[in-house]
């Protein structure tokens, strides 16, 4: 019941927001992070610029100045710049699979031929993401030992995953702000994969906003990005140019009012405050999601100005049922958009929940592997559906609730599996996620 009213609550303000109504300004800070120092992210640094943004890259040393990869000389110029240069590891190695050995060389060695080129380091992603084992909350672990002991412990000051922020879940649509004392070596990031569109990003940013302001706080969204190319060059973790530019222009044109600002990881985990930018509020109402509005004065690095905010009600995208013995090989780019009914469900009662019965939490996974699902009642139910990281991999229109995934496609690490159900009215009603472990090792050379 606690989670229903908070739908019901998020979306109600959803509704205000999108109607131009007053509200207690509470920052959204997004920030872009380009892993492993490609040579093709020259094109975003300067897609951000011309925004007046800027951005973190983390690089792995033992790749610069090697064909396909960044130059010394350009991480120089990034720093002058405006952006943040990051640690990823000398030769972007697996942590959790690591001797101990093999973390202080990667790591700290890392950090250390980084500052011998006058870069100021302080924040750290793990390559693939991978830093704990499956359901391990210890805080510090081993590998968030490592990292924050390099240089007798002055050395990084934080340490970002490539999971936990998941857009179809508002529990999870952003890291709360200020961070938490034990988030710092394991914030929240959503990773990007071919195929995303702009909207669907945007559309992910402005839950984080909308969730921001319900919560009365801040919220950090941090994208995980690799190759910014054209024609799929980096495989399944590409952006293109014109996406990229897409997503920093709706971000330069959203009103004061909404408080959207573009930060590196350092701007946010140091310190300093993280205030709203002064500006024109949004006299205009909404223009839908990417639309055009009302123009106001552009913003100084955060990117700020007028425009219109995203709504946060849209149609439901269709969706096909997966026959349950032959599931696709790749999940979809992202989870469809879905339309709340506050008012007929908060007339009803008996609304259905969802409860994951498999694959167990933390269970290391491989291949086909069964998802089951119960819903209770089981009667007036449209669909099921079981998103891996936030994205649909399978849908059920009828009992039983049980789909085969197929994942040999996905690279090894964490991910996240959750569930929902959506009944004959559209109530959306969401069940507990839970991790799992990928342990296919066809695509260990891949980049994360």
């Amino acid at each position: 019941m606690r989670r229903l009213l908070r739908l019901l609550t998020l979306s109600a303000v959803g509704t205000l927001c999108s109607v131009g109504a007053a509200h207690a300004a509470a920052p959204t800070v997004v920030t872009f992070g380009f892993d492993d120092g490609t040579a093709d992210q020259l094109t975003a640094a300067q897609l951000l610029k011309s925004h007046g943004m800027n951005a973190t890259f983390f690089v792995n040393s033992g790749k610069i100045e090697t064909p396909g990869f960044l130059t010394w000389n350009n991480l120089a110029t990034l720093q002058t710049d405006g952006n943040e240069i990051g640690g990823h590891t000398t030769n972007h190695v697996d942590l959790f699979a690591a001797t101990d050995a093999q973390r202080q060389t990667e790591v700290c060695g890392d950090l250390t031929t980084l500052k011998s080129h006058s870069l100021a380091i302080t924040s750290f992603a793990y390559p693939y993401g991978s830093y704990r084992a499956p359901g391990d909350q210890t805080y510090p672990n081993a590998v968030e030992e490592v990292v924050k002991g390099c240089n007798g412990g002055n050395g990084y000051t934080s340490a970002r995953t490539t999971e936990g922020i998941d857009p179809s879940d508002c529990d999870l649509c952003a890291e709360p702000l200020p961070v938490a004392s034990n988030r710092f070596f394991r914030t929240r990031a959503l990773q990007l994969r071919s195929g995303t569109t702009a909207q669907q990003i945007t559309d992910a940013i402005a839950k984080a906003q909308a969730d921001s302001q319900a919560q009365a706080r801040g919220g950090w969204f941090q994208l995980v990005l690799h190759n910014v190319c054209e024609n799929n060059c980096g495989g399944d973790y590409t952006t293109t140019p014109a996406v990229l530019d897409a997503v920093l222009t709706w971000l330069a044109a959203q009103p004061a009012d909404k408080c959207y600002l573009v930060k590196t990881v350092q701007q946010v985990t140091s310190s300093a405050p993280l205030t709203c930018p002064a500006g024109p509020t949004d006299p205009g109402g909404t223009g839908g999601t990417g639309g055009t509005g009302g123009t106001g004065g552009t913003g100084g690095t955060g990117g700020s100005g007028g425009g219109t905010s995203p709504t946060t009600t849209t149609t439901t995208t269709p969706v096909q049922p997966v026959i349950v013995d032959a599931p696709p090989a790749d999940p979809p780019a992202a989870a469809p958009v879905v339309t709340r009914t506050p008012a007929a469900a908060a007339s009803r009662s008996g609304l259905p929940t969802v409860t994951l019965l498999a694959p167990a939490r933390g269970r290391a996974v491989h291949g086909i592997v069964t998802l089951r699902a119960r819903v209770t009642p089981s009667t007036g139910v449209k669909r099921v559906e079981f998103l891996v990281n936030g994205k649909v991999v399978a849908t059920r229109t009828k009992a039983p609730y049980t789909v085969r995934w197929n994942t040999s496609s996905m690279r090894p690490g964490r991910v996240v599996l959750s569930v929902r159900v959506t009944d004959a009215q559209g109530t959306v009603v969401r069940g507990a996620s839970r991790s799992l472990r990928v342990t296919a090792t066809a695509h260990r050379s891949g980049r994360r």
